[in-house]
């Protein structure tokens, strides 16, 4: 059973699961090129819609605001404001075409990509050598090989496009809320970094404990197979062998059950604890914006945009964090299928 402590991943560790994302990208770029082509722009394209949409919102108040301030009509005052609102109108548009186009490439992705996947795991069984069938090892490493192995290649590439994008929209907010208050800007960056050290830890530990129970998941697999199949059933009927199975299929169950219910413990309390953290770090921000709005510092316009960028900044250093801890997870994982697709006679 895997131990859950405060024990970070080893550097090395780090250094291993990142490797495999160019060996990722390969494989899904061999699965459907002109999907991993489509998934790259629409990723460049959604990274730049959350400033562009904070800084339309701010010219709209403003408008509104020179409207009633300068004594204009309402007709006068939409037609200040309507320009503005036709680019949110087109922002807005986009950004559903996008969400669409990255949907329907996905479904696709996922699909091709787990044919590829399974087609490498067979051919490399077909050319090895007999003595591997007959080592229990190869079957450990066989089993680690397969387990969501379609899913977590699919899973790095959709993450680190999203990693680039949610880096592209942090630089473009940090680079404006900088201007505003560096202190403030570092405060939630730095309020989001724990955040991920725990998710880092997560994913290290999930790993390992998928890995570990390999042997234990071709044992609770045959016990299934043994009580279902109809090769079997004279047998286990006649012996009364029923039962007796049944039970060692419920231990090795519970005994499952308990480690994911652990780790799903460990993982909630760490989430809230620096959740709790970052949102305080985003109210107190947000207190600071609205008393520079109170004091005369900045315009209603402004005060709406910088609370969309510092909504958005926190948004997005969660998710990109996030993500990060999902790149690491998913890559200790292929690491068991380069490491079987590496067997050699």
């Amino acid at each position: 059973m895997v131990v859950f402590g405060p024990k970070p991943p080893q550097l090395r560790d780090l250094r291993s699961a990142f490797k495999t994302i160019p060996q990722a990208f390969k494989l899904v770029w061999r699965a459907h090129r002109q999907g991993t082509i489509a998934m790259a722009v629409v990723t460049l394209v959604a990274a730049f819609l959350p400033a562009l949409q904070a800084w339309i919102g701010k010219m709209i108040v403003d408008a509104v605001i020179q409207s009633v301030n300068t004594g204009l009509n309402v007709e006068q005052g939409l037609r200040l404001a309507l320009p503005y609102l036709l680019i949110e109108f087109v922002i807005i548009t986009v950004g559903a075409v996008v969400r669409e186009v990255r949907a329907l490439y996905q479904r696709i992705l996922t699909s091709r990509l787990k044919h590829e996947m399974s087609g490498s795991i067979v051919r490399q069984s077909l050319g090895l050598d007999l003595h591997y069938f007959e080592n229990a090892k190869y079957y450990d490493q066989l089993q680690n090989a397969r387990q969501e192995v379609g899913f977590r290649a699919m899973t790095i590439m959709e993450t680190s496009f999203m990693l680039v994008q949610h880096l592209i929209t942090i630089s473009s907010v940090i680079i404006i809320l900088i201007s505003f208050s560096p202190i403030i800007a570092l405060i939630l960056v730095c309020a989001t970094l724990p955040a991920l050290a725990a998710q880092l830890r997560y994913g290290d530990m999930n790993y390992l404990l998928q890995t570990l129970r390999a042997p234990e998941n071709r044992r609770m697999n045959y016990l299934e197979h043994l009580l279902t199949v109809d090769t079997s059933a004279k047998e286990v009927k006649l012996f009364g062998l029923g039962e007796p199975l049944l039970e060692r299929y419920e231990a090795l169950f519970s005994k499952f059950y308990r480690e994911d219910t652990a780790l799903a413990r460990w993982r909630g309390s760490r989430s809230l604890l620096w959740g709790m953290l970052a949102t305080a770090s985003y109210y107190g921000a947000y207190a600071y914006i609205v008393w520079r709005t109170l004091s005369g510092s900045i315009t209603l316009g402004e005060l709406t945009f910088y609370l969309a960028l510092f909504r958005q900044s926190q948004m997005s250093l969660e998710q990109m964090f996030g993500t990060i801890g999902q790149i690491y997870e998913s890559g200790r994982f292929m690491e068991n299928l380069f490491e079987f697709l590496s067997l050699k006679n």
